[in-house]
């Protein structure tokens, strides 16, 4: 898999369609999206089972794999496979961020994008309620990123650093994302040695944030 490729599976009104500016000045497409969430969700890694079932390079839950199958008239996917696993990847962000809940009131790219992300990593039905309790607070949730105040730190933590560039400065000193970046196929090389990453505080913070499983729902 070529990770300097990632999410041009996305419906076609959001292919190469750009958000704003984010903080390092660069403007952030669906390519971008895509790395940032391999590289949030498993560090790229594409081994591994989190304790609550999410397997593989994004971290794929047991109930998104049946609803793809179900949707998609299959009886089963490996998502050991980096291919595969981005395919259900893909089919849930279409999901999302064509749906009717979060498309309604005409929402900014960025605020779309913010909740699909939201969805993929905190749930959807736990999103809307955050976005609910939001609104009722007098938030704008359609041209306002505000509401992400309304999420657990994990999830805007996530939202932040794949949409809004938070922290990333501090992340692409990481030689792994650099090389990802650039179109190395990271998903068939062996793990960086330790000495080059183990003392990195990029590594150090996406170990801990894996730790403590940043998906709520995994």
């Amino acid at each position: 898999i070529n990770f300097a490729k990632l999410g041009t599976k996305l419906p076609k009104f959001q292919q190469g369609k750009l958000l704003p500016v984010d903080t390092r000045g660069e403007r952030v497409d669906a390519n971008e999206i895509g790395l940032r969430q391999a590289f949030m969700e498993n560090n790229f890694s594409t081994k591994g089972r989190s304790p609550k079932g999410a397997v593989g390079l994004f971290q794929i839950i047991p109930t998104t794999l049946a609803d793809y199958l179900r949707a998609n008239s299959k009886e089963t996917i490996n998502l050991d496979d980096p291919i595969d696993n981005q395919k259900v990847r893909d089919w849930k962000i279409n999901q999302d961020i064509t749906s009717d809940i979060f498309t309604k009131g005409e929402p900014s790219d960025s605020v779309l994008w913010a909740k699909t992300l939201a969805a993929y990593n905190y749930g959807r039905r736990n999103t809307i309620n955050s976005l609910n309790k939001a609104k009722r607070d007098g938030k704008d949730i359609y041209q306002s990123l505000d509401w992400l105040e309304y999420l657990p730190k994990e999830t805007k933590d996530y939202v932040n650093f794949i949409l809004r560039g938070k922290d990333i400065n501090q992340h692409k000193n990481n030689e792994k994302y650099n090389r990802a970046k650039e179109g190395v196929n990271l998903a068939f090389e062996d793990p960086l040695p330790k000495k080059t990453l183990g003392t990195d505080p990029t590594y150090i913070y996406i170990q801990n944030e894996l730790n403590k499983q940043i998906n709520p729902d995994h």
